[in-house]
């Protein structure tokens, strides 16, 4: 919701995203709105730098696993479909991979950890730097 303003306005504040903007110069409520829609535009595009990866669906009958390793690990770039940790089950042991490329920022759990499909997995920043360099697997 837009507030509404006066042009005779001196300084006005607004929430947007959690963020606080304040206009401390008079201006027109067509200048309130386009600094209004501004803040949102960017607001919701830091928004949508950080994803959170859930563990999928292992299979009709599966609805836990293990995390056995992790093969990203925080601050390392990934690219799609490569390889940010291993979760076995009773049945099967499924590579789990990046859905997008970016940086992992964070991992919600430990090897060993039992992990329920649908869980928050791990965080991935597509507009975040690397910091770790990706190991290399011996030859």
């Amino acid at each position: 919701m837009i507030p509404a303003v006066s042009s005779s306005m001196t300084a006005a504040a607004v929430r947007v995203a959690g963020r606080r903007l304040i206009v401390a110069r008079p201006c027109s409520a067509a200048q309130f709105v386009s600094i209004q829609q501004r803040c949102i535009a960017s607001s919701t595009s830091a928004m949508l730098d950080k994803q959170t990866i859930k563990v999928p669906s292992m299979g009709d009958s599966i609805t836990e696993g293990t995390v056995v390793e992790w093969t990203a690990q925080v601050g390392q770039a990934v690219k799609v479909d490569d390889v940010v940790a291993m979760v076995e089950t009773d049945k099967v042991t499924v590579e789990i991979k990046a859905e997008a490329e970016g940086v992992v920022t964070q991992q919600f759990c430990e090897i060993d950890a039992s992990v329920e499909v649908g869980a928050p997995l791990y965080e991935i920043d597509s507009d975040a730097e690397a910091t770790v360099e990706a190991s290399s697997e011996p030859a």
